[in-house]
This record gives structure tokens, C-alpha cells and sequence, in this order.
């Protein structure tokens, strides 16, 4: 399948976003404390900090625990943060993707794409 125009897409990624039962809900599952906004005096040498307290108050420990988070979570040490070194990827680094992605397309999010015939295997 192709898609035919900018509404079909928009169609799709907000049947995808409808799908997602993994997405977190504000009060419920996190909560965060503003502070101020990005852009308040950008550009100007003022390095006085804008947001002393942490950005989340609460996040509940449990969504940690979900299979897509968790594979997820096992990615975030596998690349180099520094531009210009290397990266070196690991046998145990690709696996850890393959789970990754073997676990989202798993999920009803994932299947929105699939059965508007999108191959997400390849």
C-alpha cells in the first residue's frame, strides 16, 4: 500500500496514537513541574538556572517493568553520546535492537501499519 495523500497519512498516525496502549497519561503515570519556558532570555550570557527542581515529580516505577519499555531501556547505553568517535556495535547491541523492535511490532500500535498492508519487517 501507498499512501495517497498527506490526510491518509495524518489518518494513520493518529489511528496509531489512538492505538497506543503503552502511552503514558499525564497525573496518572508522570507528573512534571514546568518551572518556566525554553527561550526565557536564549541567547543572552545570563547562566542563572531557569529550573532548579526536577522537571518530573513523580513517574510511576511500574511502567518500567512493560516488555517495550524494558527493551527499550536495554538501547539507551549502546551509542557513543561524543560526535566524532566511533560507534563499535556489539553482537549483544544488535540483539538487544532485535528485541526492540521484535517487541514493538508486537503491540496493537505497531499492527495499525501492518494492516494497512506497510511492511515493518523490512
Amino acid at each position: 500500500m501507498m499512501i495517497e495523500s498527506d490526510r491518509e497519512l495524518s489518518a494513520m498516525v493518529q489511528e496509531i496514537w489512538d492505538n497506543d496502549v503503552n502511552r503514558l497519561k499525564p497525573g496518572k503515570d508522570y507528573r512534571i513541574s514546568l518551572q518556566g519556558k525554553a527561550g526565557d532570555n536564549m541567547g543572552s550570557n545570563d547562566n542563572n538556572e531557569r529550573a532548579g527542581l526536577p522537571l518530573f515529580t513523580f513517574v510511576n516505577e511500574n511502567i518500567f517493568k512493560k516488555e517495550t519499555f524494558l527493551a527499550f531501556i536495554s538501547l539507551l547505553d549502546n551509542y557513543e553520546s561524543d560526535t566524532g568517535v566511533p560507534e563499535i556495535v556489539t553482537p549483544e547491541e544488535v540483539a538487544e535492537n532485535h528485541r526492540f523492535l521484535d517487541a514493538i511490532i508486537q503491540t496493537s500500535t505497531m499492527k495499525v501499519p501492518a494492516a494497512k498492508g506497510l511492511n515493518l519487517t523490512d
